[in-house]
């Protein structure tokens, strides 16, 4: 991880790495979202765009990543279980909860940002010059996965360690998308035509629609010994789960799944394998299509248009492939949860820019953009947090036994000890999801951003 940056103008340069969000150049994962409109003597609108103000903060970016990293955490802390709040725990197997719009959210928010990361790659000719775009992007990926792995801190042990993750799942997906966009030049860029964006860029939705044809084929393709026939999408037999044991092993793989309630249950799987790793890459190309659109038009009614069309086009056929041959499951990253997802994020994404962009409705959605402008932090700091002070199984800091550790005091003292335990769990977790609000507003007032 880079050290910490301070920017007092608001914006950025085109060379800070990647993980905050679609600025210029931004992270990804962190940092207050600005763009600067590109140059192109293709595009008609040019000199009517360089007599304006060069760069336009995007606050809609930081809402809705810090939208994610919310309910990220509320999620994770929920412990929902079987109760009345269930819909806050991950589909056992077939089907979404809310829970399950989280991992996809993150990746469309990643493929906003490259084509802003990435924004002079198409320019450059050279070879040298390619691999240079080619290198940064291969560092910033590692970076991820290294992070994603430090994670089990303080437990390192080798021969048990899980190898997927969510991190990992990030840059591996940014990794791909990354390489197709840096070596695959648009066909024409900056024509001014609405949904020019998808003809220009008409190789990225064909290696897309590979992915996909790839995924199908080996899921539908690949006998998976033990099973009756080809193609079953069920917990214990389903290519994806089978490939993940051959090549990680089940004790590289997460040892908590959910469909170990699913019925039939299965006996291994990890729901950021290889398979559904490599097929999650097109969440990343739909955010891409969104972040050209922003990048390449300046007003607000062309760039509405230009995402409600395709949203609504994926939650249409999205529900058509769940009710045909292939329903909603975030373990395998069906096709069908692909499009249901893009569609999603495609409308909050356009919520999120009507309220804080183009209505200046700004203040209720401050908290969130404190929470998106360092969120690589937070998902960092929540997820080691316990580890330090509990309650967790193993805890750094306690007081003569394990168990007896802040977090656990707490929680027993305020939550558990007057509340039902479900009640108890919810209030819990939306505590620790607001509590993040105070250090990223520290962060945010200050103007400090983590970035990867």
């Amino acid at each position: 991880m880079d050290s910490l940056t301070r920017r007092h103008d608001g914006t950025f340069h085109d060379e800070q790495p990647l993980l905050s969000g679609p600025s210029e150049g931004r992270p990804l994962l962190s940092g207050p979202s600005s763009i600067n409109v590109l140059e192109d003597p293709l595009d008609p609108q040019e000199k009517e765009r360089k007599s304006q103000k060069p760069t336009e903060r995007v606050m809609s970016l930081d809402m809705m990543r810090g939208i994610t990293i919310w309910f990220m955490i509320l999620v994770n802390n929920a412990d929902a279980g079987g109760g009345p709040f269930a819909i806050l725990e991950h589909a056992a197997w077939n089907g979404v909860t809310i829970a399950d719009f989280v991992m996809p959210s993150f990746l469309f928010m990643v493929g906003m940002a490259i084509p802003l990361a990435l924004k002079n790659v198409h320019r450059i000719d050279s070879p040298e010059g390619k691999l240079g775009y080619l290198k940064k992007a291969l560092v910033r990926a590692a970076k991820l996965i290294g992070l994603g792995l430090l994670l089990h801190f303080p437990r390192y042990n080798l021969k048990t360690i899980r190898l997927p993750g969510v991190l990992q799942r990030i840059g591996v997906c940014y990794l791909l998308a990354s390489v197709v966009v840096i070596f695959l030049p648009p066909f024409k860029r900056g024509s001014g035509r609405l949904f020019s964006v998808f003809t220009n860029y008409l190789w990225y939705w064909i290696t897309s629609l590979i992915i996909m044809v790839i995924y199908i084929a080996v899921m539908f393709g690949v006998q998976v010994p033990g099973c009756p026939s080809r193609g079953m999408l069920t917990p214990p037999c389903n290519a994806a789960g089978w490939l993940d044991v051959k090549i990680l092993t089940p004790s590289h793989m997460y040892a908590y799944p959910t469909c170990h309630e699913a019925n039939p249950p299965c006996e291994y799987f990890d729901p950021e394998g290889l398979l559904s790793t490599f097929v999650a890459t097109c969440s990343v190309f739909i955010g891409l299509y969104y972040g050209y659109v922003l990048q390449q038009f300046q007003f607000h009614s062309q760039r509405v248009v230009q995402w409600v069309v395709p949203s609504l086009l994926q939650l249409a056929l999205g529900f058509t492939i769940h009710f045909t041959f292939m329903p909603f499951n975030k373990n395998l990253y069906s096709i069908s949860y692909i499009f249901l997802m893009g569609g999603t994020a495609g409308l909050v994404f356009i919520l999120c820019y009507i309220m804080m962009d183009v209505a200046k409705f700004q203040w209720p959605g401050m908290p969130f953009v404190w929470l998106g402008s360092n969120s690589i932090i937070l998902y960092c700091g929540d997820d080691l947090l316990p580890v330090l002070i509990g309650p967790s199984g193993f805890v750094l800091i306690y007081y003569g036994a394990m168990e007896n550790n802040f977090g656990s005091w707490a929680r027993g003292t305020f939550f558990d000890s007057w509340l039902p335990q479900y009640t108890a769990n919810l209030v819990w977790a939306l505590c620790r999801a607001c509590f993040w609000m105070i250090p990223a507003f520290i962060l945010f007032r200050k103007k400090i951003f983590v970035r990867v």
